[in-house]
């Protein structure tokens, strides 16, 4: 192999490497067959759901939290796959952030908080504290648990 194929190869796997990394950990507003998934823009995620109704999730985590990484990564995935629960917003926000500490509603992570508007018009909290595995979140996201 020349040095120029070999360069011209190292680059292409740079170049796939870091078009594949970045894909699973930067999706943002990305729409999706059903849900749409807001990897930190809380306030674009609330603001479409209050003009659309959708039901908003949000993930308060920590970056040293392994069940906080589990619960994002599976999250990610359904995104990328398409597969996020019907009529509901997503998104992350870290546990110490401005938005984290005033939804938050025990010192435990990872925590779920899902608002939802119900048939009288009013928006209502529910919240999960822990991991859930991807079919309980899905649960959670459509007001089933």
């Amino acid at each position: 192999m020349t040095k120029r194929m070999f360069l011209a190869f190292c680059l292409g796997l740079c170049a796939v490497s870091a078009v594949s990394a970045d894909f699973g950990t930067n999706v943002s507003k990305r729409t999706v067959t059903e849900g749409k998934f807001y990897k930190k823009d809380y306030a674009a995620a609330a603001k479409n759901s209050r003009e659309t109704g959708r039901k908003l999730v949000v993930l308060i985590s920590a970056s040293w939290c392994g069940p906080c990484k589990q619960l994002k990564s599976d999250i990610t995935k359904a995104a990328a796959e398409g597969k996020l629960p019907k009529d509901c917003n997503i998104v992350v926000v870290e546990y110490n952030s401005e938005v984290g500490k005033k939804l938050s509603v025990s010192s435990s992570i990872p925590q779920l908080i899902r608002f939802e508007k119900k048939s009288d018009g009013k928006w209502y909290k529910n919240s999960n504290i822990g991991y859930l595995s991807p079919s309980k979140f899905k649960e959670f996201c459509n007001g089933e648990k």
